[in-house]
């Protein structure tokens, strides 16, 4: 099993699940499948993974017991101590304990230090440690929450008097924030309570944040997070923030439709290999509602024309009873950004192995009328962006859209068509990880646009929905697409389908 973070395309190893929220019942059963779930073995020979727990802690620790049942070597720290011993400052705890760890010479080179109250491992070691090379290597990279932490002016104040400027610090903050997670709508900050770092550069850190909590008087700020956050901000000690969920993932406010579980060793996943193989092409439909007619009739002429045909997938809505499909629950966030509700459903297609790597993305109101390839299915554009009408939502996604490609150094073809779009998954994540398209606010992009535009390529054609505005030049089309409540070409699809 690995985790899957839609929005960032990562896939964490690590994740965090804090006290009740809002999201409590979601975040319990993402708990309960990351601990039922076996983690890839493997562990480098250089890593170490370290958890802090009192004697009293040792058998309600999740992190303990998922160790010891998975066989993934562990080092507990404070395990000597007694409830009430640890829970005296109980958070700078974790400075002391890890700095006499390593001073101890019996620490690795590189070490993973996690809380053993709400942390799980969801991933391979092996992957997280080579993640931390590529991204992080010789920085010590802490886990970013989703929330903003004001207090930050209490550290100033204490710190360097009443010269702090607790705004300017804000700013100064957001900026940082703003600048490292450009497609993220909220702020983050560190998570103290996981993080990994090189031996030798984590006992230097821990050396001057020790000194800095035995400054502070009782009660002033107990938590080790603070400290980390202070050293951060003033860009000491290579401290960085895994801003994107590279190697953490935290579950604090945590919403369904950003996250997926994948099984890449799965049956269903070797099957999907299979397939792409021998030349096939597994199909999906990004589908809402439960009105299924429109739908059934599509799926009825994908068979009947649809060559080097793989299984088909409807992602979302509530298809029913339908034979020879496979339905992938999803729930729509419902803001006003609906294209980032089609977004999220192709980039889970894009994300999940049981999908061949290349698949067709289609609706329900798309008709295929003429034998197509699957397999070899060409991108079809319309147009050029830069023609969008602004003063409609469909043009200011256009306009958005236009400026996007334009930034990015990309093409500006309009390749939003109402023709099946060929996706490789890889390639739409590379794309789509370029722009901000999770937003909850404006209207949004034309992420197929955008994803035509990153790999280039394609022809040229007459929107299918353009073509259905002509009932005689529809007929003899490859794709009809019906205008919303158009009911004249009905008859002549059904009738196509019913044909032997």
């Amino acid at each position: 099993m690995e985790l899957v973070n839609i929005p960032t395309g990562n896939r964490p190893c690590v994740a965090h699940f804090p006290g009740p929220t809002r999201e409590k019942d979601f975040q319990k059963w993402m708990a309960e499948q990351i601990k039922g779930e076996f983690i890839p073995s493997g562990m480098p020979t250089h890593l170490e993974i370290v958890c802090f727990a009192s004697a009293g802690r040792l058998s309600t620790s999740p992190l303990i017991a998922q160790c010891a049942e998975r066989g993934v070597p562990l080092t507990i720290l404070g395990d000597h101590m007694t409830d009430a011993e640890y829970s005296r400052r109980s958070h700078f705890n974790k400075l002391y304990l890890l700095r006499d760890h390593i001073l101890s010479g019996k620490a690795k080179p590189y070490i993973l230090a996690l809380d053993a109250d709400d942390l799980l491992l969801c991933g391979s070691m092996l992957s997280l440690d080579s993640t931390y090379n590529r991204h992080y290597d010789g920085k010590i990279v802490f886990g970013a929450e989703r929330k903003f932490m004001y207090k930050m002016a209490q550290w100033n104040n204490y710190a360097i008097g009443d010269s702090a400027d607790s705004h300017s610090e804000a700013v100064a903050i957001k900026k940082h924030s703003e600048a490292a997670c450009r497609t993220f709508a909220e702020w983050k900050y560190l998570n103290g309570g996981m993080m990994m770092g090189q031996r030798d550069s984590l006992l230097l850190a821990i050396e001057d944040a020790i000194s800095i909590a035995e400054r502070v008087p009782e009660g002033v700020y107990s938590c080790d997070q603070s400290i980390w956050m202070w050293l951060w901000m003033q860009a000491k000690h290579n401290i960085t923030l895994d801003f994107e969920c590279r190697m953490f993932q935290n579950f604090n406010h945590a919403l369904p439709w950003d996250f997926a579980l994948d099984y890449p060793n799965s049956i269903e996943a070797k099957a999907a290999r299979a397939r792409s193989k021998h030349g096939m092409a597994d199909v999906v439909y990004l589908f809402h509602g439960s009105d299924t007619r429109d739908l059934s009739l599509s799926i009825r002429l994908l068979r009947k024309y649809g060559k080097n045909l793989g299984e088909i997938f409807v992602i979302g809505g509530e298809p029913g009873s339908m034979e020879g499909i496979n339905h992938i629950p999803f729930s729509d966030p419902g803001v006003k950004n609906k294209e980032a509700n089609m977004t999220r459903k192709c980039l889970l297609a894009a994300h999940l192995s049981k999908i061949t790597e290349r698949f067709v993305l289609m609706s329900d109101d798309q008709f295929i009328m003429r034998d197509m390839d699957l397999a070899a299915l060409p991108l079809r554009y319309k147009g050029d962006l830069e023609r969008g009408r602004i003063e409609t939502v469909y043009g200011q996604r256009t306009r958005e859209t236009y400026l996007e490609c334009l930034r990015l150094g990309l093409p500006t073809l309009n390749y939003n068509t109402h023709y099946p779009v060929p996706i490789s998954g890889p390639q739409y994540i590379e794309a789509l990880g370029l722009v901000p398209w999770d937003t909850e606010a404006g209207d949004g992009l034309l992420c197929r646009s955008i994803y035509g535009n990153y790999i280039g390529g394609g022809e040229f054609c007459v929107d299918a929905k353009e073509q259905a505005r002509h009932a005689i030049a529809a007929l003899d089309a490859p794709v009809i697409s019906l205008p919303n409540g158009d009911t004249i070409l009905y008859g002549h699809l059904e009738a196509a389908a019913a044909r032997i």
